[in-house]
């Protein structure tokens, strides 16, 4: 995560979506914004989900976030196109966005 000026301010691996729910590549400001929230979809292979508790969430386009979640391991293609990121990324994150904040997706 990079300030304006280009600083870094937070570094963090991250899982994005599989293929068929990528993540897009763009930036998009964050509309909505929740401290825990439920998620619900299908991933487009055709498994469901509804996680009850996803903590630190900031969606920015259609549906899709930054946001944590519970994974043994980040780096990967694993999500329904959100941008994931272990606790303490995603709890730091959500303290520095706001509404508003623009988010960039990009390889």
């Amino acid at each position: 995560m990079a300030t304006n000026s280009g600083k870094w301010i937070l570094h963090s691996l991250t899982n994005t979506g599989v293929p068929g729910a990528n993540t897009p590549n763009g930036t998009w400001a964050v509309y909505a914004r929740f401290p825990s929230t439920r998620m619900t979809g299908c991933f487009p292979h055709g498994e469901c989900y509804n996680d009850p508790d996803v903590r630190f969430v900031n969606y920015f386009w259609d549906g899709r976030a930054v946001h944590y979640f519970p994974r043994l391991a980040y780096g990967f293609r694993q999500s329904n196109g959100c941008v994931e990121l272990p606790l303490k990324a995603a709890q730091r994150a959500y303290g520095m966005i706001h509404i508003g904040t623009p988010v960039t997706v990009m390889p």
